[in-house]
């Protein structure tokens, strides 16, 4: 079941989250179109331009490794009765623009990553045209709003592929997938 909860991280961080994405964008790796940039960290098995120096973040390293990861995980643990014991393997910071589309997938990347069981993604904007997160085979949708997080699981045959359909409007957010397998605990790179 895909969850929304509103107001996920305190206002007043979130600026500072979109001037960094901002102020660093030629430094994140950029899709073929140039109209997605993403800094990737983790141990992904699909995207082979993703990295596990954390200090890449910058100023936003200790927040993000040790309050909205931990944050991330306890709610997950919450909402879905997750008992067992989570990880980071995968945080993107990630913004789209104007043109940008978001193909139909599931995380698990064809099975390049399997060990993904949880998905997340933090808005930092609000978007008013476009941009919209769509689950077609769940008939459910969820256009952007600052500072809401939305959770499903990675993979679940077929029924939570998602997609974006062409976004108008800057689009700002932090993609974060979850895992039970220790060996891709991004944070051991702290």
């Amino acid at each position: 079941m895909v969850k929304v909860i509103p107001n996920f991280i305190d206002e007043e961080l979130i600026d500072p989250i979109i001037k960094y994405i901002d102020e660093n964008q030629e430094k994140l790796t950029k899709s073929k179109t140039q109209k997605r940039f993403q800094l990737k960290l983790g141990r992904d098995l699909w995207h082979d331009d993703s990295y596990t120096d954390l200090s890449l973040l910058g100023p936003l390293e200790d927040w993000v490794v040790k309050t909205y990861w931990p944050k991330v995980i306890d709610t997950i643990k919450t909402l879905y009765n997750e008992d067992s014991d989570l990880y980071v393997a995968s945080f993107w910071l990630a913004k789209q623009i104007n043109g940008a589309v978001v193909s139909l997938h599931e995380d698990t990347d064809s099975g390049y990553n399997t060990h993904f069981k949880w998905s997340g993604i933090l808005y930092l904007n609000e978007v008013p045209s476009g941009g919209v997160l769509e689950f077609p085979n769940l008939d459910y949708k969820h256009s952007p709003k600052r500072g809401d997080l939305l959770l499903f699981p990675s993979f679940y045959g077929g029924e939570y592929a998602h997609e974006v359909k062409e976004i108008y409007n800057d689009r700002y957010s932090m993609p974060i997938w979850i895992t039970e397998d220790k060996s891709f605990d991004l944070s051991e790179y702290a």
